[in-house]
Parts: C-alpha cells; structure tokens; sequence
C-alpha cells in the first residue's frame, strides 16, 4: 500500500436519514495521474463534522495497489503534506520510499538503498545528442536505458554539461546540486560507480562522457 496526500474538492453533508448522518467527500490526489475519488463517512464523528473539513483541507489516505483508498488521517500538518505529496509506498508496514528528488533529501538513505542512483550522460548517435542513464547499482538494475522523449531537451543536456547528471521521478538535476543538497549521494557513487574515470567529475568536469 501507498500513503498519499489528498486534497478535498467537495464536501456535503446529509441530516435526518434513519441510519444518521452522512458525509460525503470528494477529493483529488498525486496517483499515476489525476484522481477524483469519493468518500462516505456515517455517523459523522468530531474529528470529521462538517466545520472541521472543508474545500482545500489536506488529508492523508492509504491507497492499495489494486486501486482502493480510506482516508487514514484528516488535517494533516504541513510536514506530512510535504513527505506524502507523493505516494510513499509501505511493503508488509515496512516503508520502501519513491524515487522522487525531495524524498531523497529527507530520507537519503532509504531512497538510495531501495531505489540507488541513476547517472544520466549524452551519447552522439547518428550526429545527435542523445541522454542515456544507468543505475549504478547492478543489484537494482544494471541496464543502460534512452532517457524518455520528453527528457530530451536543450535545458536538460546543458545541466549534464561535459560530465553528468542524476536522473530522479520529477526530472534531472546536476550533480553539484545533488552532491551539496544529498551529501550521501556523493558517498553511494563514490562506491558504487565502476569507471575510475567517472570519478574524477565530482570535482573536475574536464573530461566528457559517454554512457
């Protein structure tokens, strides 16, 4: 199962019915996409009356891989908007993480034991320019990939610049940034990039690459 946050965009409330009343929440959330789910809640509790949720409240639900969802906690703090903004996956209540760059940052090492670390570089292939990336780590993927079409840009080449970069869910970021914001990215491709000569890029750049 997944933790996402959740923004609610609608709310009504019903009163009178013979099995109490009833709560009806509409709210969209970050999963393979835009989602708009509704939730019922009987016998409106007062952690969830009417003038405790309303449009624009922020709520963290439990999302399963087969596609259902329970709100698991409603008026959530900022901290936790900002460490669930995208689903963070838990196998048998053990966290695994996501791939994201702001994960990284709070929670290096999870993320580089359970995702490492991918290194993007360019390649000429028939006079173009062209990104690749490959996981340092063998043990979670030793293959040489083309980066997606969309990743193919000018801005995304220049921050590769004559060395490389590092490839995350929500896009590419050099290395000096890596390096300085996630110190322990620096010490994971320190020992876990096979070319000496890839090496020599975190403080010199006067040798191009090629994956």
């Amino acid at each position: 199962y997944y933790y996402v946050v959740a923004t609610i965009t609608k709310v009504e409330v019903t009163n009178g019915t013979r099995f109490g009343a009833h709560l009806y929440i509409d709210y969209s959330y970050n999963w393979l996409g835009a989602r708009t789910i509704r939730e019922t809640k009987i016998d409106i509790s007062d952690e969830v009356k009417n003038d405790n949720i309303k449009i624009g409240s922020t709520i963290l639900i439990q999302q399963h891989e087969n596609g259902w969802g329970t709100i698991f906690k409603y008026n959530i703090s900022k901290e936790d908007a900002y460490y669930y903004q995208y689903p963070v996956l838990f196998v048998a209540d053990k966290e695994v993480g996501n791939d994201y760059y702001y994960y990284a940052k709070l929670r290096p090492e999870l993320a580089l034991k359970n995702f490492g670390l991918r290194r993007v570089s360019k390649s000429i292939v028939n006079s173009d320019t062209l990104l690749y990336y490959t996981n340092l780590t063998d043990s979670i993927d030793n293959q040489n990939y083309l980066c997606a079409d969309t990743l193919q840009t000018a801005a995304n080449r220049a921050l590769v610049g004559s060395s490389y970069a590092f490839l995350f869910h929500d896009g590419i970021y050099t290395k000096e940034q890596v390096f300085k914001e996630i110190p322990q990215a620096r010490e994971y491709y320190l020992k876990y990039c096979k070319e000496t000569e890839y090496n020599t890029h975190i403080t010199s750049d006067t040798t191009a690459t090629t994956p």
